[in-house]
């Protein structure tokens, strides 16, 4: 089943079902807040109340700039990760899984039951028996984040893909709202100098631009 909004008068796709494939949470967000609909925490639009379980677009830096609805590459794009044998253990025990399937794909909001705190939390993609998997522990998405720095950002020889994945960490850390977990952290200093340097958030990625996709009907 398709879910559907309007915005500037055209009726545009955001998704599927619970999955909205073609929209981010920060764009979905800003849309309502200019129609004036996220002041009362009690009335929000469905699609932003954590609740109903609802999975967004993972914000890839390369995607910023382009209308709500418009996404590059296919409707489940993923960011493949490498883990060591040592993260893999610690995310996943003894379980088989096709690690060399395995990425970031969505982003789900929810109240994190440790703390109370409003999250993103990364949706971890990978084929059965994984499917998706919502990543709540702190534990893990700090084993996660050290594989992308250590495997994709310190080791990358190629300057766009270690910006692109260093831009990924952050937006993780930036969605998890980590970083005063990680100032209590005395053993993290690889990821400490990452959330320090926030204002890399706020540059535009410029890299290879693929081909644009417009939310549609399917």
């Amino acid at each position: 089943m398709g879910e559907y909004i309007v915005y500037n008068g055209r009726e545009i796709k955001i998704g599927t079902c619970e999955s909205l494939y073609y929209v981010t949470f920060e764009k979905l967000f800003k849309m309502y807040q200019q129609e004036g609909k996220t002041t009362d925490p009690e009335n929000l639009p469905i699609y932003l109340q954590t609740q109903q379980g609802f999975l967004f677009r993972f914000p890839f830096p390369d995607e910023d700039k382009l209308k709500l609805g418009d996404i590059i590459g296919s409707h489940d794009r993923t960011i493949k990760i490498k883990l060591d044998e040592t993260a893999r253990k610690q995310l996943f025990g003894d379980h088989k899984v096709d690690f060399e399937q395995l990425g970031i794909v969505m982003q789900k909001p929810v109240v994190r039951k440790s703390d109370g705190q409003f999250s993103l939390l990364p949706v971890i993609g990978g084929p059965f028996p994984l499917g998706l998997y919502s990543v709540e522990d702190p534990k893990a998405v700090i084993v996660i984040l050290t594989q992308i720095i250590r495997n994709h950002v310190q080791n990358e020889p190629d300057m766009h893909q270690k910006k692109f994945f260093r831009q990924i960490a952050l937006r993780i850390l930036k969605g998890y709202n980590i970083e005063k977990r990680l100032s209590r952290q005395q053993n993290l200093p690889q990821l400490k100098a990452v959330s320090q340097s926030n204002s890399a958030l706020d540059e535009p990625f410029k890299g290879n631009q693929k081909k644009r996709i417009r939310g549609k009907r399917m």
